[in-house]
């Protein structure tokens, strides 16, 4: 049910929290310019993104570019 899917991920993105050491690990991938963008989404938002670099990692991707991408991909 797709009314379940957006309940389910609007839960999430009012509780989500992030772990301190894991910010730590994505604001090292990024340029200065690209850790104030990713600072200034909303913690549920910082959230998804650290999943989508862990899924990527998980995969065997390793590229800068694209785990970049990962966490910016919510920007704008």
């Amino acid at each position: 049910m797709r009314i379940m899917y957006r309940v389910r991920q609007f839960w999430r993105t009012i509780t989500a929290k992030t772990d301190p050491l894991e910010l730590e690990k994505a604001l090292a991938l990024l340029t200065p310019s690209q850790a104030v963008l990713f600072s200034s989404l909303q913690p549920g938002e910082q959230y998804h993104a650290l999943v989508m670099v862990h899924k990527l990692v998980d995969q065997g991707e390793s590229q800068p570019d694209l785990l970049v991408a990962a966490l910016l991909h919510d920007v704008g």
